[in-house]
Order: structure tokens, then C-alpha cells, then sequence
């Protein structure tokens, strides 16, 4: 019975023990690094760090900027950010898919009639590429002649 705990245990210590190894010590390099700045950890106590490491877009280190610096290797991407704030993993999903690019957006709030309408819809496909997107706005279907 104690052999049978024993393996399991022995293996679960032994995968602990190297998953809590350093990285730096085991060669470990930063890709990319943030310093000079305020860096927004997100932690408990909303604490900022003056740096952060970034290794195969995951945290590697973060913290004060020599502590974050000695994971710099002679390929890593340094950006001095200069006091400006970051906040690393915040992914903004939100969009206005008419803001995005100019090139598909029609505005159509000068026109007065369907027709209108019509005709700025034909000559935009006319100057667009085949499968292009074209979003309309601005119309008012109460400002159109027709009212609806």
C-alpha cells in the first residue's frame, strides 16, 4: 500500500518542484519587454510594476525594472514607455464596425429620397472591388420623400 502512494507522490513532488524552478536560471528569455513605465498588475492590492517581461505572449516576469530586466536576452524587444501606462492581457473587443476604415463606410445623410439612396449605393459598388463590404449610415427614412 505504501508503494502505491509513494509513486503517485513522488511524481507529483517532483513535477512541483520543477514547475517551480526559475525561469531565468533554466535560460528562460523575455520576447518582449515593457519599462519605464506604470504597468497595471491587476493583483489584489492594484499595485503597479515599473516593467514586464513577456515570454510566447505569456506574463514571465513582472515587477521592478532591474528584477524584469535580468529576463532580457539579446533578441528581446525592449519598449521604454517613457512613464505612459499599460495594461498587459486587456483585449478591447469592442468595436463600431463603421469606425474601422472609411474605405467601406457610405454616408448617406444627405439624402432625401430612395432614389438618392439608390444612386449613392450603385456608384459606391461601381468604385468597389468585387466582395467589398459597404456599410451605409446616417440616413433618416423621416428626412427621405418617400417616409420610409
Amino acid at each position: 500500500m505504501r508503494k502505491l502512494l509513494f509513486c503517485p507522490l513522488a511524481f507529483f513532488l517532483a513535477t512541483v518542484a520543477h514547475a517551480q524552478t526559475p525561469l531565468a536560471a533554466s535560460g528562460g528569455q523575455a520576447d518582449s519587454m515593457l519599462i519605464n513605465g506604470k504597468i497595471i498588475t491587476v493583483d489584489p492590492a492594484d499595485s503597479l510594476a515599473e516593467a514586464v517581461a513577456i515570454r510566447d505572449g505569456k506574463i514571465l516576469a513582472v515587477g521592478a525594472k532591474d528584477a524584469v530586466l535580468r529576463y532580457a536576452g539579446p533578441s528581446t524587444h525592449v519598449v521604454d514607455l517613457h512613464g505612459r501606462t499599460a495594461t498587459p492581457g486587456l483585449i478591447d473587443a469592442h468595436l463600431h464596425f463603421a469606425d474601422v476604415d472609411a474605405i467601406y463606410s457610405l454616408d448617406l445623410s444627405h439624402a432625401r429620397s430612395i432614389a438618392e439612396v439608390q444612386k449613392a449605393i450603385r456608384d459606391r459598388v461601381a468604385k468597389s472591388k468585387p466582395g467589398e463590404w459597404i456599410q451605409g449610415h446616417g440616413w433618416d427614412e423621416g428626412k427621405l420623400a418617400e417616409r420610409r
